[in-house]
Order: C-alpha cells, then sequence, then structure tokens
C-alpha cells in the first residue's frame, strides 16, 4: 500500500472515518486487468481504544478506492500507535 501514498487524489475525512481515492497509479502496480473486487474484513486498533476497519476496492486491476470506518467512535486525530 506504500507504493500507493504518491497516488492519492483526494481523502475526505467524515469524523467517523474517511474515503480515499486514488489516481495515476503506476502500471507496475497493477493487478491482472480483469481484476475487480472488494475487500473488506480488515480491522486495527488505533492508540490502543479505537477499533476501525478497512474496505479496499479493486477495479480493472487497479486499487481505486479505500474506506475507513470506526464502529461509531471518532476518528483519531492524531494516531500513534496501531495494531491489526
Amino acid at each position: 500500500m506504500a507504493q500507493y501514498a504518491n497516488s492519492v487524489k483526494n481523502r475526505r475525512f467524515t469524523g467517523h472515518g474517511f474515503y480515499t481515492n486514488f489516481s495515476d497509479i503506476d502500471p507496475s502496480l497493477w493487478l491482472e486487468t480483469d481484476v475487480n473486487d472488494t475487500y473488506g474484513n480488515v480491522s486495527a486498533r488505533l492508540n490502543d481504544e479505537c477499533d476501525v476497519g478497512f474496505v479496499l476496492f479493486v477495479r480493472d486491476g487497479k486499487i481505486t478506492f479505500l474506506e475507513g470506518y470506526t464502529y461509531g467512535d471518532d476518528w483519531p486525530e492524531t494516531i500513534d500507535k496501531y495494531s491489526y
């Protein structure tokens, strides 16, 4: 995922999570172009107190969208520690 850091088109925080759109992905990072899938059931704990989840969207072999969300808590303003 670190390879995508320079490809963030925009990120919108909602208070309880975020939406990130990616663009201009280096073709060397693409999967097969017929891969269209959604990957969820990914979770983490932020700052030892906030449980969060993520959903990753792959379209035409490229990561296009990432959603991060809490389970009702506010998204932390700073993240000092995480575990998964």
